[in-house]
């Protein structure tokens, strides 16, 4: 066997219910290798005409949150997964109108309202003090659905067949007889909501009898299948008239603590054996033969279900990523006086299709920001159901939090537990084929040693530390995309896996003057070709510097011909003119929006990484660049051939 044969994931919380779904196989198959990060153990095996994995939560962990890690993961082992089951043991709420005994089986199903799962303690408090439950969580895969309603009426007209199914375990399993049978209608026994349990007594013998409610006697001890809401929350619910508020406001039939965190990641069925009354009287008494009811009610359950129509069913992965709202957290606007650049969009287009990836180098102010945010934006128009991720890369705790964004937006299975190491959560993530269709991009990924440096993990899920490089999505196709915007081409190729970075030069003439005439106001006046001609070549066409120049007008409702005259009755002017940090809401917050500021960054990076470089630039701006003789510096050009910055 291997693991895309196996089309059935089957979730349980404890080792007694484990214990009871391993029971209910038909054929039993031998372990397969698994993920280094998957730390489940599993049960393989076969039940009718589908191939079950089985798995259980750690020991001594229960809850939402790991439900969710462990459905994460089987998901991700078994790629194939078409549905789940969540089978189990859960606390009873009856009524009058439903008569729920111990060792009865509860049927998680949807309403108008709610998917059959509601998650009772996620809410908020609102005015006078009320609780106000917020969000839903999806319903069953249709295949399920349509089975639970052919099973339920199929059991108008005759016998469930799941008193069949615990025989049969019991008669492969005889060590079972002595816990998964049925405990005695004697030991059944409901009382009171109000009517709590003496403290530190572990039976209800020292209960107060005039205090248990009395009910009819059924016609036998078959466990009866209900149908209705479940509540699911992190906590036991072990109150009374906790349980009936909840049972008048939410109409549920049960409680239990895993299914909230499987239904919006997991598509899945929740299957409960009813072992207590969800009161203070609760005891361990019911609890295998309660797991052992809905284990048989899920076998038989799979048994209606042809194994064709679940081999046209969707993966589990596959409506997963359907369920999520896309997200898109570029933290800019869009600029709708974007100056084209025609020749880098085609390079862009083509590198992608070719190889997923791309790197955008060039010194600071050349436009790589900008031309990645319209890029997103055109990506976002043509896919609209895809992800846009914007990751500010100049700094490792920026690049956290942009991951840990990503994880709480998106809500990754596993991403509000405290031990879970967010930057691997999504790591991981991005590299299967649930996370869908998305292009990420990374800003200002400049300085190596941010990229390589070991940070330490947070969590307990990663192994050792890493880098940031290692968290960087490598299963790249089609549908996942990588964008990197940098000063450095060392490390642009580097994360475009040595292909060649695209140069991104400054403005043309054309393109110069278009963004000068966008940005400058109209009110300031129109300025003639030769001005604007003369002021491009001083600002080197470098579209930050450009852009700069034209805030600077603005602000002082200085027209063209004076700023130049300004600029160039001296070289400080110059200077100071373009050394004003102006704000510019689509540059990153902490990037400075001086001109000078910009290029001296652009300058210590290169002396950081190359001292040569640096200095033989600093030889040059003491002499007139356009008559440098090349005998003056081809020492060092040559010393150095392998320059990435010569």
């Amino acid at each position: 066997m291997e693991h895309r044969e196996y089309t059935v994931g089957w979730i349980c919380a404890l080792p007694i219910e484990a214990s009871a779904a391993t029971g209910m196989l038909d054929e039993h198959h031998d372990s397969l290798p698994q993920q280094p990060h998957d730390s489940n153990n599993y049960t393989l095996g076969r039940i009718g005409g589908h191939n079950v994995v089985i798995a259980c939560l750690p020991a001594g962990v229960t809850g939402t949150t790991s439900a969710t890690i462990v459905a994460a993961q089987i998901r991700s082992t078994f790629t194939s997964l078409r549905f789940g089951l969540m089978v189990g043991i859960g606390g009873g709420v009856p009524s009058a109108e439903n008569d729920i005994r111990l060792g009865d089986v509860v049927i998680s199903k949807p309403t108008d309202t709610s998917g059959g799962v509601i998650q009772y303690d996620f809410g908020k408090t609102v005015q006078g003090g009320r609780f106000e439950r917020t969000g839903s969580l999806n319903r069953p895969p249709d295949v399920l659905l349509g089975a639970v309603s052919k099973l339920q009426a199929r059991h108008l007209m005759e016998d469930a067949q799941l008193v069949d199914h615990l025989k049969d375990m019991l008669e492969k399993y005889p060590k079972l007889q002595k816990s998964s049978t049925y405990r005695g209608r004697q030991q059944d026994q409901l009382f009171e909501a109000e009517y709590e349990h003496p403290a530190g007594d572990p039976t209800c013998a020292r209960c107060d009898v005039d205090r248990k409610l009395v009910r009819f006697e059924r016609e036998n001890d078959d466990p009866v299948i209900h149908y209705g809401l479940i509540a699911s929350g992190n906590q036991v619910m072990r109150n009374g008239e906790v349980r009936e508020r909840c049972r008048k406001e939410l109409n549920v039939l049960c409680f239990e603590m895993e299914a909230a965190g499987l239904m919006d990641n997991y598509p899945c069925l929740v299957i409960r054996g009813i072992c207590d009354y969800a009161d203070s009287h609760k005891n361990k008494l019911w609890q295998q033969y309660a797991a052992a009811t809905a284990a048989a009610y899920a076998k038989e359950l799979l048994y209606i279900i042809p194994a064709y129509q679940v081999a046209c069913t969707p993966t589990a992965a596959a409506l997963a990523a359907k369920s999520r709202k896309p997200m898109f957290s570029v933290p800019f606007q869009k600029d709708n006086e974007f100056i084209e650049r025609i020749s880098i969009f085609s390079q862009i287009k083509e590198k992608l299709q070719k190889h997923y990836r791309v790197s955008l180098c060039g010194i600071g102010g050349v436009g790589k920001s900008q031309i990645a945010i319209e890029y997103a934006y055109r990506f976002l128009k043509s896919r609209p159901w895809s992800h846009v991720f914007w990751v500010y890369t100049a700094s490792a705790a920026r690049f956290r939090q942009a991951y840990q964004d990503i994880a709480q937006t998106l809500k990754l299975p596993g991403y509000d537990n405290r031990d879970t190491d967010t930057c691997e959560l999504v790591s991981r993530w991005l590299n299967r084929e649930e996370s869908g269709q998305w292009l990420m991009i990374l800003d200002n990924a400049d300085d190596v040693n941010v990229l390589s440096t070991p940070v330490e993990s947070s969590g307990t899920i990663a192994r050792g530390n890493r880098s940031l490089f290692d968290y960087l999505p490598s299963s790249l196709d089609s549908h996942r995309l990588l964008i990197v915007t940098t000063r450095s081409r060392h490390v642009g190729e580097n994360l475009a896996q040595r292909e060649q970075c695209i140069e991104v030069p400054s403005f043309s003439s054309k393109e110069g003057k278009e963004l000068l005439e966008s940005r400058v106001r109209r009110e300031l006046g129109s300025f003639d070709t030769s001005s604007s001609e003369k002021l491009l070549d001083i600002l080197g066409h470098i579209p930050l510097a450009i852009t700069q120049a034209a805030a600077f007008m603005n602000r002082n409702q200085m027209p063209l011909p004076r700023y130049l005259a300004t600029i160039e009755k001296d070289e400080q002017n110059f200077v100071d003119h373009l050394s004003i940090d102006l704000q510019d809401h689509r540059r990153e917050r902490g990037i400075p929006n001086s001109i000078f500021r910009t290029w001296k960054l652009s300058f210590d990076q290169i002396r950081a990484q190359e001292p040569e470089t640096a200095r033989l630039l600093s030889l040059m701006s003491m002499l007139d660049r356009q008559q440098i003789p090349r005998p003056l510096i081809s020492h060092i050009i040559e010393k150095d051939a392998t320059s990435k910055w010569l």
